[in-house]
């Protein structure tokens, strides 16, 4: 999986820090959600989602219900509720017409009238 690019990379070089950014990478990220992960992503009752909006600007939105808001349907899909919540759709829409991501990652949304 590579999350640097050249810029980070020269960072990295400058700053003398590629031990320290492999070291991360090889214990932090994984491609596939492990059982602790499953544990604690299913424990929650509430997290933070970022995507970008129209012009490509970072959004971070609270997303909140009961315990188990997200459930972990394998080790790379997950499946949390879609609230209709003030209309807009800014998270669930940038999903599906920007994100790189969503393109490579399985997700699947509940919209609210399937999770009642």
């Amino acid at each position: 999986m590579a999350i640097y690019g050249d810029a980070h990379r020269a960072m990295q070089e400058r700053f003398d820090t590629s031990n320290l950014a492999a070291a991360f990478t090889a214990t932090i990220f994984s491609e596939t959600i492990g059982d602790d992960d499953r544990t604690f992503i299913e424990s929650r009752d509430f997290f933070f989602l970022s995507t970008v909006d129209a012009d490509g600007w970072p959004t971070v939105s609270y997303k909140g219900g009961p315990t188990g808001l997200v459930r972990v349907v394998d080790e790379q899909t997950i499946e949390f509720p879609s609230y209709d919540g003030n209309g807009m759709y800014l998270s669930r829409t940038t999903f599906f017409k920007k994100s790189k991501f969503f393109e490579s990652q399985p997700m699947r949304f509940l919209t609210s009238k399937s999770h009642r």
